[in-house]
């Protein structure tokens, strides 16, 4: 039995560009860009022009290679969504950096809601269940247009949240509960929470189990 060789060339070759366009990883990157030379050899040289159609074996061979481009191209999809939700949530915790510096500048002191967590989240350890630009008072809308949730924010789980606190003269941001299989911590190493690390050391960046980044001013560093 044959097959049309050059339809399932062209196939490959046009699903391996798509995995190129959204490869985050440049070693996925180089072998994607071989394999697209290794079809575009097939199809100019003899095979595409013999009138001899595809084999059965030659068929199965090409659906195994588009079987391994799609694992690659799920993989690199899922890299892809996970550095833009990192990307989102550093940025978001630079955002609320800033309009906290501005605020302290005007003010003398950071907004100070009472010294207790506070957050979206149901969560059990100060004040949940707040609206978003309540989290921080004071910041919208004189220091920011909105305050800002997790990409993946799960409100009844608890994960993962944004949460601040303060008692005016210092305070504390966190990005609290973050999935380990969804964010890439280590590489965040200026936000990595020592107090949410897994270590003995609730100051210092002393363990390897993170669920937290955070940002806070030198007093809170430890809270």
């Amino acid at each position: 039995m044959f097959f049309n060789l050059k339809g399932y060339c062209q196939i490959v070759i046009l699903f391996t560009h798509v995995l190129i366009i959204s490869s985050a990883h440049s070693l996925s990157f180089r072998i994607l860009k071989r394999l697209i030379h290794f079809f575009q050899k097939i199809e100019y040289h003899g095979l595409m022009h013999s009138s001899r159609g595809f084999t059965l074996v030659e068929l199965i061979v090409v659906i195994g290679i588009i079987g391994v481009l799609a694992t690659l191209g799920i993989g690199s999809y899922s890299n892809v969504q996970r550095s833009s939700r990192d990307a989102k949530r550093v940025s978001d915790a630079h955002d609320v950096k800033v309009a906290l510096t501005a605020y302290y500048a005007d003010y003398g002191t950071y907004p100070n809601p009472g010294g207790t967590w506070r957050g979206e989240c149901d969560h059990p350890w100060g004040t949940p269940n707040l609206a978003a630009n309540n989290v921080i008072p004071g910041l919208v809308p004189a220091y920011m247009d909105s305050f800002p949730s997790d990409p993946l924010m799960d409100k009844a789980n608890r994960v993962p949240c944004y949460l601040y606190m303060s008692n005016g003269t210092d305070y504390a941001f966190l990005i609290h509960g973050m999935s380990r299989t969804e964010t890439n911590y280590a590489k965040q190493t200026n936000l990595i929470d020592p107090t949410r690390d897994g270590g003995s050391n609730a100051c210092n960046n002393d363990g390897t189990s993170w669920w937290s980044w955070k940002i806070s001013s030198p007093g809170a560093k430890c809270w």
